[in-house]
């Protein structure tokens, strides 16, 4: 179950009132009238990112209101996406000591407040012993990336006591529409790149592959990470689908991560031209999200996102063949269930019937979307579009949740 600290929603709320309101009630707790203010402009944007980006304005981040909903609500949310990608990872796989990080799009310092919580995190539970971040911020927005730095800042002051920890960042304005991004950053290479939300910039999939595997063979260290975030929208998980098989299978440039277990084409891209990988995280809702959904009627009950981690080298750590990950929820329907299991042996349907459960099966039932699940099955090649049915007596269980 992901928290967010108390701490960080304090920090925001802070900084919202202090550098949105004026008067004399700027420094006082939140109150009613506050909620009810920042709520709009995150009832705005939730109602544009529902109808789609076409009906956003251009440079939405010019406009306070909007600019201050997006903080209120939408940071929250999306750093805590971060989180629950890192957490994919053993702290062994991360690098600690200095970490350069790249943040491309960065906002309001989403991805990096995510980053620092947890490193922060890592660190009070003696699983790293030092970790010094170092963050290249770039945006296009003057506005946001003011924010950024200001939240930054803040949040790397309150984190300042935790033995180990160091934390700076120089903000840089960059219009990824307009290219040469090699010649602005030059040679400077990161352990981790962060690209979020952006792919809709660059262009068709065509250009976003090749944008990201140039960023990789020219900008990440060998053991780095880059990382893609983006809406659990068809068209963006597509996309990030296509991206994986541009990088892992057809130039042979790049290993993926994370969520795929294995480096074979996508059986999605194969067998399935409509199916779309995305998954959902557990999290305990913050107070300041709980009351601004009864505001604006939505409920984050969980963080949807789809995402993509890639490397230049293999994950550290390997995987058993027998080893998959769900990629869809349970579906129940007349007396049987089934869910999609994906793995090293290709995507299989399999299928229960109720009437079927047993001691070694009972795992089946409490599978859900991006749990890792042990299952042995007998073919020995991969296969993109299986069916199987489980029968009493074989074998399931959950090694990992996803949560």
């Amino acid at each position: 179950m992901l928290l967010m600290p108390d701490d960080l929603e304090n920090l925001i709320k802070h900084y919202l009132k202090t550098s949105f309101l004026k008067g004399v009630n700027v420094h006082k707790t939140f109150n009613q009238k506050d909620w009810v203010y920042f709520s709009k402009g995150a009832k705005r944007l939730s109602d544009y990112f529902t109808e789609g980006r076409g009906a956003l304005p251009k440079d939405y981040f010019n406009d306070p209101v909007l600019r201050s909903g997006y903080l209120f609500y939408f940071l929250p949310v999306n750093l805590m996406k971060m989180i629950a990608v890192l957490r994919q990872f053993e702290p062994k796989e991360l690098v600690s000591g200095q970490v350069r990080i790249l943040d491309m799009g960065c906002g309001p310092a989403t991805m990096s407040l995510g980053f620092m919580t947890h490193y922060a995190e890592l660190l009070k539970a003696k699983k790293i012993k030092d970790a010094w971040l170092d963050f290249t911020l770039l945006d296009h927005n003057f506005h946001i990336l003011k924010d950024a730095k200001a939240l930054h800042d803040a949040y790397a002051l309150k984190l300042g006591n935790i033995t180990g920890f160091k934390s700076a960042c120089s903000v840089k304005n960059y219009d990824i529409k307009r290219g040469g991004l090699l010649r602005f950053l030059r040679k400077h290479r990161y352990h981790f790149i962060v690209v979020s939300n952006v792919l809709n910039e660059i262009g068709d999939r065509n250009k976003c592959a090749d944008f990201i595997n140039q960023l990789m063979s020219d900008h990440l260290e060998p053991r780095g990470k880059l990382i893609l975030l983006e809406p659990a929208l068809k068209k963006s998980s597509r996309d990030l689908q296509a991206i994986r098989d541009y990088i892992v299978v057809d130039k042979k440039s790049g290993f993926v991560h994370a969520p795929c277990l294995h480096q074979e084409v996508c059986p999605l891209n194969v067998a399935n031209k409509k199916d779309w990988c995305h998954f959902y995280f557990s999290w305990e809702r913050p107070e300041m999200i709980e009351k601004v959904d009864r505001l604006i009627g939505n409920k984050k009950d969980f963080l949807a996102t789809s995402y993509l981690v890639l490397g230049k080298t293999p994950r550290e750590v390997t995987f058993d063949d027998f080893l998959f990950r769900s990629i869809s929820n349970q579906m129940p329907s007349n007396g049987k269930r089934e869910v999609v299991l994906c793995g090293p042996k290709g995507r299989y349907h399999l299928t229960r019937l109720d009437k079927l459960a047993s001691n070694t099966n009972r795992d089946f039932e409490k599978i859900r979307r991006g749990d890792l699940v042990c299952f042995p099955v007998s073919n020995t090649g991969y296969l993109p579009d299986a069916y199987l049915d489980l029968k009493s007596n074989d074998a399931i269980s959950i090694l990992k949740p996803n949560s």
